[in-house]
């Protein structure tokens, strides 16, 4: 395994994932599901009119919680499987050849500033880009879920002007193919506000020139499969999920959202940044957000969602809901461990 050159590196990924699919091996992976994957793609061109833009693909990293629950990684390489979960992302996007960018567009790992510096090195060896996030909190927004205690932090990247567009994946996230075509979306395009500015709560805010918010509804946990039923598979067929977006940074927005999150107790924020989206981004707004094709992300994945095409697939890639699917997720994290063993063995012979 060590051994590998660089030009052998999926190989030897391949090959550490079938030696843990053996027999007696610590985790038994089953082979089909690894089989049906292709290994290669054909390389595409930018869009017409996005050459020029900054454009990246990024996911958050927020510091490690110390709880006792079902989200606790089985596995004794990590204590934190959002880390875990982070590299795969990394993998996926930056170097398999089923799902890599076919465009060279850059991989960003966005993390809170109580992310630790080993933790930064490694995301930076397995080939991300890993930009600090400064601490955002409200006092009045209380997130119900202790995991979420960071999560608002989220909001700086719209503070992210360097780049002009960023496609944001939650790091619970699983691909099955690039992203690329997604950047061909007529739906991917700035827009206007219906109104010059927004009144909230007797103040006039400001409000940008033009914006871009696009993603997708929040989707139930116990969603058929397809998922085929519209909008009873939803939680509410206007609410946009936070874990899976195409955003366009701006100065603007941001300060809008401090102005709104100024007014104390003025919506319910117990889903953190998803709150806040939703009440700033809501269809009866000024700057509703939307709607991509359904087809570019499902959560809680059944296994016919992952052969029926969906891009991604929003699940904890260690315990999912279905466990038909943890096969097809374990395929993913010890093909990561494989090739980054390879890489690194490769760089230490040298």
């Amino acid at each position: 395994m060590y051994g590998c050159t660089p030009e052998w590196v999926h190989a030897c990924a391949r090959l550490h994932y079938i030696e843990r699919s053996r027999p007696g091996s610590a985790e038994k992976v089953a082979n089909p599901w690894f089989w049906r994957i292709p290994f290669r793609g054909p390389e595409v061109f930018p869009p017409a009119g996005l050459q020029s833009q900054r454009i990246i693909y990024a996911t958050y990293l927020g510091p490690p919680r110390e709880f006792h629950d079902f989200h606790f990684s089985p596995f004794h390489n990590s204590s934190d499987p959002y880390f875990d979960a982070a590299r795969i992302l990394t993998y996926q996007i930056l170097h398999a050849p089923a799902t890599r960018t076919r465009l060279g567009i850059g991989f960003v790992v966005f993390v809170h500033e109580g992310v630790g510096q080993k933790e930064r090195d490694r995301l930076r060896r397995d080939g991300a880009q890993v930009v600090e996030l400064k601490d955002f909190t409200v006092d009045w927004v209380r997130p119900k879920d202790a995991r979420w205690v960071d999560i608002m932090t989220k909001l700086r990247l719209w503070q992210m002007v360097q780049y002009d567009l960023i496609v944001f994946l939650d790091a619970d996230s699983v691909l099955t193919k690039p992203l690329d075509d997604l950047l061909s979306s007529p739906d991917i395009r700035p827009r206007a506000p219906k109104e010059p500015t927004g009144i909230y709560h007797g103040l006039n805010l400001p409000l940008p020139e033009t914006y871009l918010v696009a993603g997708l509804p929040q989707l139930r946990p116990n969603h058929s499969a397809g998922p085929s039923r519209v909008p009873e598979d939803y939680w509410n067929w206007v609410n946009l999920n936070s874990g899976f977006l195409v955003l366009k940074p701006s100065l603007e927005v941001f300060q809008y959202f401090k102005l709104l999150l100024a007014v104390k107790d003025s919506f319910d924020g117990s889903i953190g940044d998803q709150s806040v989206l939703n009440h700033v981004f809501s269809s009866w707004g000024p700057m509703p957000w939307t709607q991509l094709p359904l087809s570019w992300n499902v959560q809680w994945p059944w296994p016919d969602d992952i052969w029926r095409g969906y891009a991604v697939l929003h699940e904890k890639w260690w315990v999912p809901i279905h466990p038909e699917v943890r096969d097809y997720f374990l395929s993913w994290y010890w093909r990561m461990e494989g090739y980054y063993s390879a890489m690194d063995g490769s760089s230490a012979g040298r």
